[in-house]
């Protein structure tokens, strides 16, 4: 079992190890390493639920400074 973050690892992993890994093709798809999107995907919305909403979670009265408004902006934009 391996919890990783790391793109290349996972990659690594499946590849090298013949293992699976359980991973949103949102992920794969957005990755910065391409060869995610290569791997082979199998469906488990029979099994699990495999819905998730991409959203942000923050305070409205917070005080962000004025790059992370527009990161979020250009973000929201690109979703």
């Amino acid at each position: 079992m391996a919890r990783l973050d790391d793109s290349w690892a996972m990659y690594t992993v499946i590849t090298k190890l013949n293992a699976v890994c359980l991973a949103r093709d949102w992920q794969a798809r957005h990755s910065t390493n391409e060869l995610l999107a290569s791997l082979p995907k199998i469906n488990l919305g029979n099994i699990i639920d495999d819905q998730f909403t991409l959203g942000w979670v923050i305070n409205p009265d917070a005080d962000l400074d004025q790059f992370t408004k527009i990161l979020i902006e250009n973000i929201n934009k690109r979703l």
